[in-house]
Parts: C-alpha cells; sequence; structure tokens
C-alpha cells in the first residue's frame, strides 16, 4: 500500500512540479501527449532525490530508508497540496469537474462553485459515456494503439524478469546487467549502501548512473517485492518513453500515423540485419520452413559486431531499465526547446540579410523566456544519475538545434545548469575519480575505422530506415534537412568521441539518434502511402515501394522480438531463491556494508543480501573506469597467500570482511586457492558440504 502511496504522490508531484513548463506548451498539437511523460519523470526525480538525500543524512540511524521514504512523503504532499490549493480554481474548471457537477459551478467563480457544488441529475457513467462519443476516429485508433502497446510492454518486463516458485527469475537475455540491478536494488532496500558505492567494487566511490535503481529499492522497502518494484517504473518509464516520442513525431509532421510507426520503430528497429539472415539461409524448402526459420529464432542476428549481443533491439529496454526513463527526459527537454527553432522560409534569404538576423539580431540571442531554460537545465542536470548518458545525448541535440534557433543563450543557460549539477553529482560520489573522460575515438566498434567502412557499417545496421528517411527529407527540405541534422548529432557523437574505456556503452548515443531519424523514416513510409508527391512520381507503384519499404524495416524487429521469446522462457531462467539458509544468515550474522571477497560473479546470493563484493564481475566495474586489474592482483595475493599472517594482513588493509570458498572458486581456473591457508587464518563461521560453500570471518 506505501509503494502504491508513494508512486501516487510521486505522479502527482510530477504534474504540479511542471504545470508552469505545460502551459507553455499550451495550443501545440501533441502538449496533452507529453504532459504525462514529463510529469511521471519529474515526480521521479523528485521523489527518488528527496528520499536519497534524506535517507543519507540519516545515514547512521540504523534505518536510513525509513527516514528518507518518510521525507519524501512530506516533500511530496505538501508540493501536491500546494499545488492544489494554488490552482484549485483551475481544477474545478476542468473537464473532469464539469463531469461530476454543474456546468455553473465548475466554470462560474470560485465562491459560487464551494456553494452551488452538487452532483449531475444524471448518472456520472452516461456523463462520460456521452463524452467519448465525441472522441474522434483517430484518438480512438491512437487510444487502441497505446493500450496495445502498454500491454506488450508489461509483458516484455514480466516475461524478463518476474518471482515464481519462490525464485527471482532472470531472463536469460537481461541477466547479465541485472547483475548491477539487482546488486544495487538490494544495496539499498535490505543493505545500507550510504555513502553509496559500486557493490561489484566498493571502493568508496559511485560511477554508475544508480538513482532509478534506489527508486527500485525504495519501493522494494515501502512492501513492492523485487520485480513489481522494478518492472513497474521500468514499465511505467518506457510507456512514457513511447508517449514521447509519438509527440515529438506528431508535433514535427502533423501526422499520428508517423508517431505510431516511430513508436512501433523503437521495438522493431529498421535494418538489413534481417533481410541478410534471410539470403543467409536461402534456399528453403517451402515457405513454411522460412517461417518456422522466424518462430523457432532463438539468437539475435546480425553480422557486426556485438550485434548478437541485443545492442540494438527491443532487449535493451528490458536489459537496460534505466534506460527510457533518461530517453524520456531527453524527449521532453527537446520538446520544450523546438519551438524556438526558426522558421524556414520558402525564399533563400541574400547572405547579408540572413547573417543580420543569424547572428547580429537581438531575438537571436536573448533569452525569451527565463523559466523554460533553467526549467530545462534542472530537468537534464538532475537526471545525470538516472541515466547519464542520455543527459550527453540530449545536450548533444540541443547544442545542434541551437544553432538553427532563436534565442540561444536559453539553449546556453540550460546546458550551464545541467552541466553545473552534473558535474557537483559526480564530484560527490566519484570522490575525484575521472567519471567522464572525453578522448577522440574514430569508428565506435566498426570493424573498418576508415570513414567508408564506418559509411557501410551504419548502412548495413540501420539502411531501411536511413533510405526511407531521405525521402522524407526529399519531400519537403527546408522544413526536414535542419531538424535532420539535429537529429543525427548524437550519431556523430557514437563514432568521433569516447567517454569512458568501455566504447561499446556509446550504443545509446546511436540508439537515441536512430529512434528519432526514424520519425523521418516514419514519415518517408507514410508518404509512399499517402503523398502526393509520391504518387506524382511514382504513381500505383507508390504502395509497393511503401508496402517493401515497411517490410524491410520491420523484418529484423520480427527476429529480434521472436528471438526475446523464445531466450526468455522458464526453463532458460537464471534463479536465485528468493531467501535462503544462506542469505538469513549473512542478513542476521553480518553488517549491511561488510565486503566478501569470493569468486567474481555476475548474479550471486551475497548481492540479494545487500552486501558487497571485493570484485564482481569485472566488465561493469571496469567499464565505469575502475581498475579491476589491480584488484584481481589483490584477489590472487588473498587466495595464494602462503602464510595466515600475510592473509591477514592483506585482509586488514583491503577491508575484506568475510572470504567465501564456493564451488565455481574452488574448480576455476582463474584463481589458485591455498585453503588450508585460508583455513589456519580464520575461523569458519558458516558452512555448506551439499553446496561446496565454506564461509571464513576477517573480523575475529
Amino acid at each position: 500500500m506505501l509503494a502504491f502511496l508513494f508512486l501516487f504522490l510521486a505522479v502527482g508531484t510530477g504534474f504540479a512540479l511542471t504545470d508552469k513548463i505545460r502551459g507553455l506548451w499550451a495550443g501545440r498539437k501533441a502538449a496533452a501527449l507529453i504532459a504525462f511523460p514529463a510529469a511521471f519523470t519529474a515526480g521521479l526525480i523528485f521523489s527518488g532525490w528527496t528520499a536519497y538525500i534524506f535517507a543519507y543524512l540519516f545515514r547512521a540511524s540504523g534505518s536510513p530508508m525509513a527516514y528518507g521514504a518518510a521525507f519524501a512523503f512530506a516533500a511530496m504532499a505538501a508540493v501536491c497540496s500546494a499545488h492544489i490549493y494554488l490552482r484549485r480554481e483551475k481544477i474545478l474548471r476542468s473537464k473532469l469537474a464539469t463531469f461530476f457537477f454543474k456546468p455553473e459551478a465548475a466554470g462560474g467563480k470560485n465562491t459560487g462553485a464551494k456553494k452551488n457544488r452538487r452532483p449531475h441529475k444524471k448518472n456520472a457513467g452516461l456523463i462520460i459515456i456521452e463524452c467519448l462519443k465525441q472522441v474522434s476516429a483517430p484518438q480512438w485508433a491512437a487510444a487502441v494503439f497505446f493500450i496495445l502497446t502498454a500491454l506488450f510492454i508489461c509483458w516484455l518486463m514480466n516475461r524478463t524478469f518476474n518471482i515464481s516458485d519462490g525464485n527471482i527469475n532472470f531472463g536469460l537475455s537481461v541477466f547479465s546487467d541485472f547483475a548491477v540491478h539487482s546488486a544495487l536494488i538490494r544495496s539499498f532496500s535490505v543493505g545500507g549502501n550510504f555513502p553509496t558505492v559500486f557493490p561489484h567494487f566498493p571502493d568508496g566511490t559511485m560511477r554508475y548512473h544508480f538513482m532509478f535503481q534506489f527508486c527500485a529499492g525504495m519501493l522494494e522497502y515501502l512492501g513492492f517485492n523485487i520485480a513489481l518494484a522494478f518492472n513497474s517504473i521500468s514499465a511505467a518509464s518506457l510507456f512514457c518513453a513511447c508517449l514521447a516520442l509519438y509527440a515529438v513525431a506528431y508535433e514535427l509532421t502533423g501526422k499520428r500515423i508517423v508517431g505510431a510507426l516511430a513508436v512501433l520503430f523503437m521495438f522493431c528497429r529498421p535494418s538489413f540485419s534481417g533481410f541478410i539472415y534471410f539470403l543467409d539461409g536461402r534456399p528453403y524448402e517451402s515457405i513454411s520452413a522460412a517461417f518456422f526459420s522466424v518462430r523457432n529464432n532463438f539468437d539475435f542476428i546480425g553480422r557486426t559486431p556485438n550485434e548478437a549481443w541485443g545492442l540494438w533491439n527491443t532487449n535493451v529496454y528490458a536489459n537496460q531499465r534505466h534506460l527510457a526513463a533518461g530517453i524520456t527526459v531527453a524527449l521532453a527537454a527537446l520538446y520544450a526547446m523546438t519551438p524556438l527553432m526558426r522558421e524556414t522560409g520558402k525564399k533563400i534569404k541574400p547572405l547579408k540579410i540572413f547573417l543580420a538576423g543569424f547572428l547580429f539580431n537581438k531575438e537571436a540571442w536573448l533569452p525569451q523566456n527565463i523559466f523554460r531554460a533553467v526549467f530545462v537545465g534542472i530537468f537534464l542536470g538532475a537526471s545525470s544519475f538516472y541515466n547519464g548518458a542520455m543527459v550527453i545525448a540530449a545536450l548533444t541535440v540541443l547544442a545542434v538545434c541551437a544553432i538553427f534557433s532563436k534565442h540561444r543563450l536559453e539553449f546556453l543557460i540550460a546546458a550551464v545548469i545541467a552541466y553545473g549539477m552534473s558535474t557537483a553529482q559526480a564530484a560527490f560520489f566519484g570522490q575525484g575519480a575521472d567519471i567522464v573522460n572525453p578522448q577522440y575515438f574514430f569508428g565506435f566498434i566498426s570493424p573498418d575505422k576508415t570513414a567508408a567502412g564506418v559509411l557501410k557499417y551504419i548502412f548495413e545496421l540501420s539502411g531501411p530506415g536511413l533510405i526511407a528517411a531521405a525521402i522524407a527529407i526529399i519531400s519537403n527540405p527546408r522544413k526536414f534537412l535542419p531538424v535532420f541534422c539535429v537529429f543525427v548529432s548524437p550519431l556523430v557523437f557514437t563514432f568521433t568521441l569516447s567517454l569512458t574505456p568501455d566504447i561499446t556503452v556509446n550504443h545509446k548515443y546511436y540508439f537515441f539518434s536512430m529512434m528519432l531519424i526514424n520519425i523521418f523514416a516514419a514519415y518517408g513510409i507514410a508518404e509512399l502511402f499517402a503523398g502526393a508527391g509520391a504518387k506524382r512520381f511514382l504513381g500505383r507503384s507508390a504502395y509497393a515501394w511503401g508496402a517493401a519499404l515497411l517490410v524491410l524495416c520491420l523484418l529484423t524487429g520480427a527476429y529480434d522480438n521472436a528471438a526475446m521469446y523464445h531466450r526468455n522462457t522458464a526453463d532458460r531462467y537464471v534463479t536465485v531463491p528468493v531467501t535462503d539458509e544462506y542469505q538469513q544468515w549473512i542478513l542476521n550474522e553480518t553488517g549491511p556494508r561488510d565486503v566478501f571477497l569470493t569468486f567474481w560473479h555476475w548474479i550471486d546470493r551475497i548481492y540479494m543480501t545487500g552486501r558487497y563484493e571485493f570484485l564482481g564481475w569485472p566488465y561493469y566495474a571496469g567499464s565505469g573506469g575502475h581498475d579491476t586489474t589491480a584488484r584481481k592482483y589483490i584477489a590472487d595475493a588473498m587466495f595464494g597467500a602462503g602464510s595466515p599472517d600475510e592473509l591477514r594482513r592483506l585482509a586488514r588493509v583491503h577491508g575484506i570482511d568475510y572470504i567465501v570458498l564456493d564451488r565455481a572458486l574452488l574448480t576455476s581456473s582463474d584463481y589458485s586457492v591455498n585453503e588450508e591457508v585460508i583455513r589456519a587464518a580464520f575461523p569458519l563461521v558458516y558452512s555448506s558440504d551439499h553446496e561446496v560453500l565454506y564461509v571464513f570471518s576477517c573480523k575475529r
């Protein structure tokens, strides 16, 4: 109940916080569509930071999450109450009020509304039905589309992460990244991760954007199980991302079908990978054999590096749950700032006149609305530890957007605020570490790092979408070309800069850029089906070209989603018991911030108790800039120590509280374990012979 109340108040708080910015959107085509995504993310950010800050301040209390929750509830209730009080007349004038109260009461002054507030004589249900009858057919179609989208998203989240038969189940396509997600969630909900460290590499710093997982930890602490806690905000965030993308597409093109196709392309990536896969499988014995090649598909397809990881398909949303919230923030920020883009006229102005208006003009630079700039800056800056990659992507997009816009100082103000807040958070959590280290790196993960090789790589990965986007730009170059330059900027960033030791993480920028470019792909396909220009040049064959291009865009997604279905079945889940004797012993007998030295695990029961491992799976910590190589040497030295005294000294110096010998460690070729020395140095405090599991305390 408390978890539901927390979410409800978070959304209400979000609507209160975004009330003024939504006032600036009044009259725009997609204003109603972007309202909920902006409110949900704003509320999640506000509630999360409020809870975290007070939990941190009361970290020595023994119950930091209780204090965080209490202050968050109080803050959200105060914001919601203040908003209702200040906007009470607007609320009474709303359409909702007219459903249940007399029009004169809802539309009159506040004093009269109080006096005459009486229910309609008509049944409230009949009034709602009458209102629904006024909804247009396109609006009904959009509603049905989003209902189906919401159902698919809920299925996706539950399919890849759930609890059943006493086990926490991680889907085969997502369990790798869930090693980080689950460890972080539990470090808050049942642990004491204040000050916050990375459970896979506790060194006093936190370089991973963890606040989304903290929110899930808070919901679990308040009563949800871990699956419901994480799935609820993940599904809501992804649905908000779909709504926001639809809103941006509809605002840009004025066509609902473009918004729907853009959302469809989020889950069915336009790529040549599916077409190439079909060609590689020739000759098929029959059409049914070709169909079963999709039906029984288990692997993600693609010949480009790491494409089989699922970097570009639906698996990203299931795997990197915090990405959708970042996408929503970036799209809402883009929607807020795009009204400043200049209208492109039909006539080309002389260079002197163009430069005078473009550079040497007050309107070109001076802010039009300071509040908008400040709101966007705070919105982005506060989300940097929810998903920092999307903040960088949003700033990249807005930087190019500023070139084509008026009132450019608004963009600068927003960027300075976002950068300042992000830097302050990084300094606090990173404690002097270089969380972001920009370096020139051309080529991303393209096998051929030449310009021609990169273009070939991009075309193989996203060719059908780029072809369809080209059709859209050709149909209206003066309107769409500047916007395309804005949308393509994260893609350019992907292939030229590296911010972390692992260049693969740049895929998020590419992913976001193609999400935006696919708006043009959707428009291009819509033009082939219904555009006057396409019919003039192609005649009736425009329909055939449109259908062929649409199939080509959706083909790869059909394969990938079939693989998602088959990879995440009950018999392939990676499972951890919800609770067992070993976890209960850890919870009862060890401290919430104790560090365990054991084999590097992906998902381990130690993480499920909120505790830390001295060296977890190295990829996660290494991609964040942690020195996993040095720590591996330390672990080697401890496991292979030549004497008990040496082992005790190493444990004391490096802050090891427990050493765990398990089957994976004792049978691994990665470590050479001197079990006799470990048994001589420390007392055995827990053992399970049938599991081959022995825990030694370094504290005694």
